[in-house]
């Protein structure tokens, strides 16, 4: 009876880990990751859900392209933008640039207030 018991729980078990292995396989297949942010997207999505990039579309940092300067990082939201791009394609932040747009004038704003009047 015990050995019964025990040849049953392993088949238990043995059947929740293919059932496991083949949720993962499944989930994996359903995915696609983005191509500039990694975001792993419904197989059914044709642009990706966080930074809308297009499924087909491949940007490759400039060490995959073989042409050094061929593109560059964004420091803001960290999407590869074309090397002649003078700002970033997703949050429009100036190449180089450590804050958004949004935040950098308002930076400048605060700078301005600081500044003593000069007479």
């Amino acid at each position: 009876m015990k050995e019964e018991k025990r040849q049953l729980e392993e088949q238990i078990a043995l059947e929740a880990a293919k059932k496991a292995t083949a949720s993962t396989e499944a989930q994996n297949s359903e995915t696609w990751e983005c191509s500039a942010c990694t975001y792993a997207n419904q197989a059914s999505l044709t642009e990706c859900e966080m930074c809308q990039t297009k499924k087909s579309t491949v940007k490759k940092s400039s060490e995959e392209a073989g042409d050094v300067g061929a593109t560059w990082t964004c420091n803001v939201c960290t999407f590869i933008n074309e090397q002649d791009d003078a700002a970033c394609e997703i949050c429009s932040s100036a190449k180089g640039a450590d804050r958004p747009p949004e935040e950098e004038e308002e930076k400048k704003e605060d700078d301005a207030a600081e500044e003593p009047e000069k007479t």
